[in-house]
C-alpha cells in the first residue's frame, strides 16, 4: 500500500485561533466558536488506489497504471478514503499539504484515519458548540425595577442553567464520532472601577425569603455613583475548558480555553436621607 498522504497535525492551536460571537444579544442567548471556512468546506469521496495514485501524479512524475501497481505489490481496486479541502493559507498552516494537492488525508477504508483527519473530524464538532450567554443575575438586578443602590454591595451570580458542562457529539462520518465538553470554570464581575473574581463558585444566590444579616456573600460589587451621575454597565467574563474524547483514539493536543466576556447596562439609584428636627 502506498504511504499515508498528507498524515500528522501541526497542533490543535493552529487551526483554532478562534474568537467568540455574541449571536443573540447581552442579556441572554448564544455564542458558538467561529470556525475558519475552509475547515467546514472540506468534503470527502471514495477512490480506489489506482484513482488516487493517479491523481497524486499530477504533483510527481510518472502516472502509475494498474500493472506497475500490481508489480510493487500494491492492489489497483483497494478502496480509499479522501478528504478535500479548499487551498488557502489557513488550510496551509493546518497541514501544509493542502497548499500543493488540495487534499488533507487519505487512507484505506477500514483502516484508521491519519491524525490531521481526526484532528479535523475533532474540529468540526467544536464549531457546533452553543455556550449559553448570560451577564449574570444581580440582587438587585440593576433595571429601573430593582436598581442597585450606591454604596451598598450588589449580589452576583451565574444562573445553574449556564453554570453547567455543554456537550456535542458529532454525527458519524467515516465510522467516527468525535465529542466536545466546555465546562465553566471561573467567572469574573466589572462595574464602575471594580472587580471581583469569583473563581470556580458562580457566587451564592440571594436567598430574598432570609434577611441581609444572615447570609453573606465574596461576589459582590458597589457602585459608588448613581445613574444620575453617568451611564453604569455590570460585565462579567466566563471562562469554559474544552475537553474532547472519540470514539477512537484522539490527539492529545488540547484546545484553548474559551473565554466569553459580555456586558448589560444598569440602573443605579441613591438613597436620600432626611434628617428630622428633635421634636418635630
Amino acid at each position: 500500500m502506498a504511504p499515508e498522504r498528507c498524515g500528522g497535525a501541526e497542533g490543535r492551536d493552529t487551526w483554532t485561533d478562534l474568537e467568540v460571537i455574541n449571536s443573540l444579544g447581552s442579556l441572554g442567548g448564544e455564542v458558538r466558536p467561529v470556525t475558519p471556512a475552509w475547515l467546514l468546506a472540506c468534503t470527502w469521496d471514495q477512490w480506489s488506489f489506482l484513482e488516487q495514485e493517479v491523481y497524486f501524479s499530477q504533483f510527481s512524475e510518472g502516472s502509475p497504471t494498474a500493472e506497475s501497481l500490481r508489480a510493487v505489490g500494491s492492489d489497483p481496486d483497494e478502496v480509499w478514503n479522501v478528504v478535500f479541502c479548499p487551498v488557502s493559507s489557513e488550510s496551509f498552516r493546518a497541514n501544509p499539504g493542502v497548499l500543493l494537492t488540495g487534499v488533507l488525508g487519505t487512507w484505506p477504508v477500514g483502516d484508521s484515519p491519519p491524525q490531521v483527519v481526526i484532528d479535523w473530524l475533532v474540529s468540526r464538532a467544536y464549531a457546533s458548540v452553543q455556550l449559553p450567554l448570560q451577564v449574570g443575575q444581580g440582587a438587585p438586578f440593576g433595571d429601573d425595577d430593582a436598581p442597585m443602590i450606591t454604596q451598598l454591595p450588589t449580589w452576583l451570580w451565574v444562573d445553574d442553567a449556564v453554570w453547567a458542562p455543554v456537550s456535542v457529539t458529532s454525527p458519524p462520518l467515516f465510522g467516527i464520532t468525535a465529542t466536545v465538553t466546555a465546562t465553566p470554570v471561573n467567572v469574573t464581575f466589572n462595574g464602575a472601577g471594580e472587580s471581583v473574581d469569583c473563581g470556580p463558585n458562580l457566587g451564592p444566590v440571594y436567598d430574598f425569603s432570609r434577611s441581609g444579616e444572615d447570609q453573606s456573600s465574596d461576589c459582590t460589587i458597589t457602585y459608588r455613583h448613581s445613574s444620575a451621575t453617568d451611564d453604569w454597565d455590570l460585565a462579567s467574563t466566563i471562562t469554559w475548558e474544552i475537553s474532547y474524547s472519540c470514539s477512537i483514539a484522539c490527539s492529545v493536543a488540547p484546545f484553548a480555553d474559551l473565554v466569553v466576556p459580555n456586558s448589560r447596562p444598569v440602573t443605579v439609584a441613591e438613597l436620600q436621607a432626611v434628617l428630622v428636627a428633635s421634636g418635630a
